[in-house]
Order: structure tokens, then C-alpha cells, then sequence
């Protein structure tokens, strides 16, 4: 089989378990005689093929640089910078990955497209496809699901605060919605987005990640011999949901000199108070806990983090919830001790008291009582609580099962794909706001209503300020603040919905015209209407044609065009949403494109 795998994470961009998961899964696939085509990025500027390890990387030119201050130069058009800018950054590799799958699947007659959900990779293009645009004809997409962005702002207790972390949770939601397929390496997570998301009950497959590599070594770790210390080592970010201040508050709770605890990740902004989190929460408890007794590593490389794995008694992973982290399966495929929390995926991987302790999430002192009990374990105990770790990730895990499973799922995906049928009812439809958009633009919109069955659609304007990016019209995201939306094509029938037509008024080209198509687009959706968004359509807009609140946005916008602070932007969208409260007197509700 030949299998697309795209991911903004993999070598040397690791990130954090998706790009362990996409190094692993691609390099087992490969090994089991599959064709490989792995799209990712470059960090030079090229787009450039690579092939190694019998697989085909293509990278795309994605940052200027680190600091995420701007789409690489190699990629500029004012299409990228306006996802850039207005959406989320990673929105300019959706973009590329819109435009470069057809020349991939052509190429490598790929026959299965495997996408993550975080940052809504393929929202481009399987928007494209529901319009029966060219990736109609492109083979079925796979969404496995890892980390949402609302599930990541949940767990690490910070508001999605602008508008662009709307746009992407709405994002990640429909292409997960569009997707031919969707898989969850655990339950848990499973069964969270099954709930969030709306899915129907057996939607999301549970299939484990693969050992990949960790096949060979599944067992092999060496058994810690007894010291008078007993050394924990926590690997992740430090941040809320991977739960480093409950294990810093379990050491506080022991107050035992005897236990050390090496934290080997990136610290990260506390959302509650100035500083990091991880040494504000090492700070809370730092007169309970012994002097010396906890080092903050930093960021490792991966190659260190078996040698770290060695050195310790035990490994904790004390995440609130956690999808299946490769922490835990690289720990156990090694044969070391490990304490976790009992919910998502580790709580699924380990058996309380056989492969490892288990407490429940949060709970510091509960995390304390199984510190302690592995403290107590004597030597044969630790051995054997060791090795059924090793067997029992084996077992979960081994590579020829994934497979096995994983393959039959595509094929399962591929016979039962639905190609995007272009629909070709005839209900008359009206453009408001002409303006300068071009036949073909109109042609495209009205396309666009009948292509989805959606009440109406648009696509993105062209100001003084450069394009304007928005995803598919939902009242939230419509409400968090003013969007200067350019001309739209409306089914008749929407327009006798209450509350639109006394938006509208006549217009000297002989057209109807709104004051503003961003009101006009909230009315429509508080009265139960769904849009669509066409970001190829792009229409020049100038200022005139624009409401007054509009106008003053532009200004905002090509005050600060070109600057480091894309977040400046969002801020200034979310202030005069506050000024423009036209259509705001009705309230959200989720029916509603939520």
C-alpha cells in the first residue's frame, strides 16, 4: 500500500509525541514493505525531497524563523500570510498541503492520506473537496486523533482568549467531521472527542500507537539496583496537563529526603501568574520539599532520555489525562518502573499493582501512597512488576498487530470512501455586496452553496491591509469580532429568515446590498443557517464599501501589518467586536455551526 503521512512533527522537529509517533509509525510501515511518502517541513526555506530509512520525505518551507514571526519568504503569497496572520500559524502548512497532495497522489499513486487532527492540517484541503474542487478526486483521508487544541486548553487551564484559537478548534472539529475516517490511540480520548465532537457512537477506532523501534529493546532495560535514594524522573512539558505541580505537591506531601526527581522538559508560561509553571509550582512548595532535592533539566534531546530512563527508580507520568504518551510506552517497552495516573491512555496501558501503580488524577496525595509502594516493592517484586511492563506493552503494542490493524482500518476507509458528490440543485440564489467581484468569483460562491447544500457562502476580501483569511461562518466565531466578509451568495430561501431581509436594502448596480456582510453573515446563523468558505475566492474591497467600524479595523490592521505581534492583531479583532454589537442580541447556541 502507499501511504501519505502529514505532520508539521517529525525529525528534527519533534515537538512532542506526534512526531514520535510519526517517525515510529512511518519507519514500521516501511520495515513491513508499505510505500511511505511522509509530508512535513523544512527549516531552510527549500522544498526539497528526502530519501532515507526507505521513505520519501518532502519537506515544505513553513517559518521565517523560531519565533513564529512570519511565513517563510519561499512560501509568500498573500493567501499564506493572511492564514498566517488571521487564522494560526500552522495554517500556512494546511495551505501548502492543499496545494502539493494532487502532485503527490499523482506521482506516487498514494492510496490512503493520514493526517493528525492538532492544527487542522487538511481543513484546506478537504474544504476543498466538500466544493468538488481537486481533492474530489484524491484517495481517503485518515484523521488520527492526538491532541485537540480544546482538549489541550482544558488541561492546561487557559480560556481560548482570540479569535484565531476559535477559528482553529472549529477548524480541527470539521476536518475531523470531513474526514473519510478517524482513529484515537486510547478510549479516553476516544470518547472525548466522540462527546465534544458531536460523533456518532463507533466513529473514532481505538488503535495503539506502535513500539516502532522500541520493539527491539522490549524488555532489555537494566533493573536499578537498591540505594539509599529513591530518584523519580518526570519527562514532558512543564505545564498544567502533564501534571508536574500534582507530583511537586506529592513530594511535598512525602517531605522524604530519600526521594529525588530529576523533570526533564521545557518549562512553559504559567496561565494563572507571571513566570514559568514549573518553577512557580516548584516555588509553592520548595519549604516542604528537601534542599536538592528536585533538578529542572530543561528540554533534552531524545537520544538522552534513555540514559535518564536508566539512572531512575521510577518514571512518573502524572497527567490529568493524557491520550497514550510515548513517554509511558517507551518507559515500559524498556522494563522500568512506572507510577501514572489512572485516566486516558496510561490508565489503559498499565494494570494497577502488575505493570506498574496507578492513582487517580490530580490527587496528590494518592500519588504519594503509590510513590511509597513502589519504595516499599522488594527486589523480586521490582523485577517481576519490570518485566510484565515490558511484556505487557508488547502485547499492546507490538509492531505486527498495528499493522495488522492499521492496514485493515485504510482498506475498511478506501472500500467505503464516499466520493464528494457535486450537487446540482437549482434553488435560486442571490449575491449581496456585488462590489468588484468578478463573474467568475460569483460563479464560484454560488458553486460553492450548491456544491455543500450550506444557506451561503464567501470568500476572502482584499483590503488596504492584504487579505483577510476567516474558516467556514459559525456564530461564535462570527461573534468574538468584526470580519470584513465581502460579497456573499445567499440562498432565497435564507433570506426570509427573521431578522435578514431588514438587513438588506437596494443598491444602485440593481443588486442587494447589507451595510455589513459580517452582520448580515450573524443573522443567517442565529437563524439556523450554516455558510461555507471558498479561501479561493479572493475580491478586492475598498474602504468605501465598508461600514465605518470596518473602516477603522483596517486602519488597526495596516498599523500593525508586517509587525512580530500577530496576537496584537487578534486582540484588536476581539476589542471591536465589544464596539460592533450588531447581531449580538441573540444568544449562542451550539445548533448553530458551534
Amino acid at each position: 500500500m502507499n501511504v501519505c503521512l502529514v505532520s508539521r512533527e517529525y525529525p528534527p522537529f519533534f515537538g512532542g509525541g506526534i512526531g514520535t509517533y510519526n517517525v515510529q509509525w512511518a519507519r514500521t510501515l516501511s520495515r513491513a514493505g508499505h510505500r511511505v511518502v511522509v509530508v512535513t517541513v523544512s527549516d531552510d526555506g527549500v522544498q526539497r525531497r528526502e530519501e532515507a530509512d526507505g521513505l520519501t520525505v518532502v519537506r515544505l518551507p513553513f517559518l521565517k524563523g523560531s519565533d513564529w514571526s512570519g511565513p517563510h519568504p519561499a512560501i509568500q503569497s498573500p493567501r499564506i500570510a493572511a492564514a498566517f496572520r488571521s487564522l494560526h500559524p500552522v495554517s500556512a502548512f494546511a495551505l501548502q498541503v492543499e496545494q502539493v497532495m494532487p502532485v503527490l497522489v499523482r506521482e506516487f499513486s498514494l492510496d490512503i492520506i493520514e493526517v493528525p487532527d492538532t492544527g487542522a492540517v487538511a481543513w484546506f484541503g478537504l474544504n476543498n473537496r466538500r466544493m468538488g474542487g481537486s481533492w474530489t478526486a484524491l484517495p481517503p483521508v485518515v484523521t488520527t486523533i492526538h491532541s485537540p487544541t480544546a482538549w489541550i486548553a482544558h488541561y492546561n487551564r487557559q480560556p481560548l482568549a482570540l479569535r484565531h484559537d476559535h477559528e482553529l478548534v472549529a477548524m480541527e472539529h470539521e476536518a475531523a467531521l470531513w474526514s473519510d475516517a478517524l482513529i484515537s490511540p486510547s478510549s479516553a480520548l476516544a470518547e472525548w472527542t466522540t462527546r465534544q465532537w458531536g460523533l456518532p457512537e463507533g466513529a473514532v477506532e481505538v488503535i495503539p500507537y506502535p513500539l516502532g523501534d522500541l520493539q527491539d529493546v522490549a524488555g532489555a532495560g537494566p533493573v536499578q539496583g537498591r540505594r539509599d535514594s529513591f530518584k523519580l524522573l518526570f519527562i514532558g512539558r512543564l505545564e498544567p496537563r502533564k501534571g508536574i505541580d500534582t507530583l511537586l505537591m506529592a513530594m511535598a506531601e512525602m517531605n522524604d529526603r530519600r526521594v529525588e526527581l530529576d523533570a526533564a522538559g521545557e518549562d512553559t508560561p504559567d496561565p494563572a501568574r507571571p513566570g514559568k509553571f514549573g518553577a512557580n509550582s516548584l516555588e509553592s512548595c520548595r519549604a516542604r520539599i528537601p534542599a536538592g532535592s528536585v533538578r529542572l533539566l530543561g528540554r533534552r534531546p531524545p537520544e538522552e532520555l534513555s540514559g535518564l530512563r536508566a539512572g531512575a527508580d521510577a518514571v512518573v507520568i502524572p497527567s490529568p489525562m493524557d491520550n497514550f504518551p510515548y513517554v509511558c510506552v517507551e518507559a515500559m517497552a524498556e522494563g522500568r518502573l512506572v507510577i501514572a495516573s489512572s485516566a486516558g491512555g496510561t490508565g489503559e496501558m498499565i494494570r494497577h499493582g502488575v505493570d506498574g501503580f496507578l492513582f487517580e488524577p490530580g490527587n496528590a496525595a494518592a500519588l504519594a501512597g503509590a510513590i511509597r509502594s513502589a519504595m516499599a516493592l522488594g527486589e523480586e517484586d521490582r523485577r517481576r512488576m519490570m518485566a510484565s511492563a515490558a511484556h505487557r506493552i508488547r502485547d499492546f503494542c507490538g509492531n505486527d498487530q498495528i499493522v495488522s490493524r492499521r492496514l485493515a482500518q485504510y482498506e475498511r476507509t478506501i472500500r467505503r470512501a464516499v466520493r464528494t458528490t457535486v450537487r446540482t440543485d437549482s434553488e435560486p440564489v442571490v449575491c449581496i455586496n456585488r462590489g468588484r467581484a468578478e463573474p467568475a468569483a460569483v460563479a464560484q460562491l454560488t458553486h460553492a452553496v450548491r456544491a455543500t447544500g450550506e444557506d451561503f457562502a464567501h470568500g476572502w476580501v482584499e483590503t488596504e491591509a492584504g487579505v483577510q483569511a476567516f474558516s467556514t461562518p459559525r456564530l461564535r466565531t462570527l461573534s468574538l469580532s468584526a470580519r470584513i466578509l465581502g460579497p456573499l451568495v445567499v440562498r432565497e430561501s435564507a433570506l426570509e429568515r427573521a431578522g435578514v431581509r431588514e438587513l438588506l436594502r437596494p443598491g444602485s448596480d440593481g443588486g442587494l446590498h447589507t451595510e455589513s456582510p459580517w452582520a448580515l453573515a450573524m443573522e443567517l446563523c442565529a437563524a439556523g443557517c450554516t455558510g461555507a468558505c471558498v479561501p479561493d475566492v479572493v475580491t478586492p474591497v475598498t474602504t468605501e464599501e465598508l461600514h465605518p467600524v470596518e473602516r477603522a479595523l483596517i486602519e488597526e490592521l495596516k498599523m500593525i501589518h508586517g509587525s512580530r505581534g500577530w496576537r496584537l492583531l487578534n486582540k484588536v479583532y476581539d476589542v471591536l467586536h465589544v464596539v460592533r454589537g450588531r447581531g449580538l442580541r441573540r444568544p449562542y447556541h451550539s445548533g448553530a455551526r458551534g
